[in-house]
């Protein structure tokens, strides 16, 4: 169980952000105590030294990755790919809406309905009716417009208010349009100075995931 199924988890994040020492001493932590009591509560000492335990079976072990040396070498691995792989961070064909990801202190999944939706890749009806998945592609908040990235997120009547009220709060004066004119607007004014500027950025990404939540809790 912790090398096919705790170790992945762990090695999944790993492969995207270097683990603190005291993150991966708690994962450790909680290893060892389901090893030695299956349970996730740290009880008792270790019956064997963990370095023992984490060597090859060969040499008196079982086998248990050592996340220490795991850590290093998928940080090493993600430095090789920047700067070797052909679409590394040093390449000329950067994206103008780069910027909104950058430094963003939003959740990371909320960026990463930000990403899908900058890529065009969000599970809109259009695109899926292209696909042969779906027979209409009408909104399925207003019922009224095709849905797609470019009306939903921004133009859709019913999400619309929402984007009003995220602008109110932030006292920043603008009217919400499509997505094909939020982008660039969102571009610029995101650059500037200030906390407006910080707490938009933040916004859009968290508010866009919330509302792509809001839909599939409809539809399923």
């Amino acid at each position: 169980m912790v090398r096919t199924v705790a170790f992945i988890i762990t090695q999944y994040w790993m492969q995207c952000l270097p683990l603190p020492k005291f993150v991966i001493h708690n994962i450790n932590n909680v290893y060892r105590s389901f090893i030695w009591t299956g349970g996730h509560e740290v009880k008792r000492k270790s019956l064997v030294a963990w370095s023992k335990v984490c060597r090859p079976i060969s040499q008196g072990g079982i086998n248990i990755p050592n996340l220490e040396g795991w850590s290093k070498v998928a940080m090493l691995k993600c430095l090789w790919n920047i700067c070797n792989k052909f679409d590394n961070l040093w390449d000329d064909t950067f994206v103008p809406w780069r910027y909104l990801i950058r430094r963003n202190r939003a959740r990371p999944k909320e960026i990463i309905t930000l990403c899908l939706v900058c890529h065009g890749r969000i599970a809109t009806k259009d695109r899926l009716m292209r696909y042969g998945m779906l027979q209409d592609n009408i909104c399925s908040l207003c019922k009224e417009h095709e849905e797609s990235i470019h009306h939903l997120f921004f133009k859709c009547s019913e999400t619309k208010p929402i984007w009003q009220a995220v602008l109110n709060w932030l006292e920043i004066t603008h009217v919400p349009k499509g997505w094909l004119e939020e982008k660039p607007w969102l571009l610029q004014y995101t650059k500037r100075k200030g906390w407006k500027a910080k707490m938009m950025k933040i916004a859009v990404p968290e508010t866009m995931h919330e509302i792509w939540l809001y839909i599939n809790g409809i539809i399923f």
